[in-house]
Formats: C-alpha cells, structure tokens, sequence
C-alpha cells in the first residue's frame, strides 16, 4: 500500500508541476512537519492511529493558497493520498510495536487478508447472454474483416 501512495503522490506533483510549480515552497513546509510527525518515537494507540500531525490542515491551507486555480482539484487529490499515506505508516508502526509486545493481532481497522467475504450472487443467465453476445460480434467482426480483405484487420 506505501507503493501505491508513493506512486499516486509522484504523479499528482507531476501533474501539478506540469502546470506551475510556485506551490512548491509551500509543500515542503508540508513535507518537513509530516517527517517530523513520522519519525516521532511516541507510542501508537489504536485509537490514535488516523491522528494527523498538528497543522497538517493549515499548512495544507498555505499550499492551496499559493496554487492556481486549475491546480485545487490535483491538490486535493494529493492531500487525499498524503493522509492515506501518514495513516499506512503508523498502521504500521502500530503493528510493529504490538509484535514486539509479543501481540500478534492486527488492529481491527485493518482488514486481514484471509478475510471470509460472503459468496457473491450470480446471475448465470446474463453470464450466458453475454458470452454469447461476445461470440457473435468476435463472429461478426472476423466477418468483416475478411469479406472486406483489410490486410491490417488482425491489429
């Protein structure tokens, strides 16, 4: 999940560097306090886990004040992931701390992985029509192709 983050807050700076980059001082305002909020040594509490630090929504703030326009909507996305990024990182830290504690029970805001989910409904006469729908336009157009000769048609 810290990849996916990573990779979603390269691409939203992209995008917004495409445009302008005057929002950049501020930004890193952002960047050194959530530094600062991560490398914190304080103990997790589970209920504490979604904490942000202190001025993450005024410092955030600076940032939309020095953007254009057209770059509110790519900021608000990057705050999205910037928070879903703090709260991976101390959902980690979280369970690190318990493992060390000898506890090995994931805080029940995180989903395991072998998670039960109920079976799905499954309508086997749409499943049946649309297989057939498919057969019949991959038919029609291999027809096509071939009556009409286009040399190309397979691409």
């Amino acid at each position: 999940m810290l990849v996916t983050n990573l990779v979603a807050m390269a691409e939203r700076i992209q995008q917004l560097d495409h445009i302008d980059s005057r929002y950049r001082p501020a930004l890193e305002k952002v960047h050194v306090q959530i530094v600062e909020f991560l490398q914190g040594d304080q103990a997790i509490l589970e209920q504490e886990l979604n904490h942000l630090p202190e001025q993450f929504e005024s410092s955030f703030q600076d940032v939309f004040d020095s953007a254009l326009p057209q770059q509110q909507v790519i900021l608000a996305s990057l705050k999205m992931d910037v928070r879903h990024f703090i709260q991976n990182i101390r959902a980690i830290k979280l369970i690190w701390q318990r493992i060390q504690q000898g506890d090995d029970s994931l805080p029940a805001t995180v989903i395991p992985m072998s998670t039960n989910y109920p079976n799905l409904h499954r309508d086997h006469g749409v499943a049946m029509r649309g297989g057939i729908s498919a057969f019949i336009v991959v038919l029609v157009a291999t027809g096509f192709w071939i009556i009409s000769g286009w040399k190309a048609g397979f691409m």
